[in-house]
């Protein structure tokens, strides 16, 4: 695992925010590849295209990560998303967008 696309809740829909790769160790990669359940297909709304050659694996979203940024993008991205940690104490439910 090399990154992960992460999204925020906009009222029932799952919005997509970005990719995190920067603060990804590979234990804690090595930690999601063992706890993430495989979908089917995508749960994000508004998926940019795909990069020639990516293999990308769809997961449901139960997982809440933590990502500290420096700000949106106009586009709704986070721009230099870094990876700070699990947050076990949250539900994906919670998660929405801050500023």
């Amino acid at each position: 695992m090399s990154s992960l696309l992460v999204g925020y809740y906009d009222d029932a829909e799952l919005a997509f925010a970005g990719k995190v790769g920067s603060g990804l160790t590979q234990g804690t990669a090595s930690q999601l590849h063992n706890t993430l359940i495989r979908a089917p297909s995508s749960r994000l709304a508004r998926l940019p295209e795909a990069s020639p050659g990516r293999i990308v694996t769809w997961v449901e979203p139960t997982v809440v990560v933590e990502v500290s940024y420096t700000e949106w993008a106009p586009d709704g991205r986070l721009r230099q998303p870094v990876f700070a940690g699990l947050r076990p104490d949250k539900q994906p439910s919670e998660v929405h967008r801050d500023g």
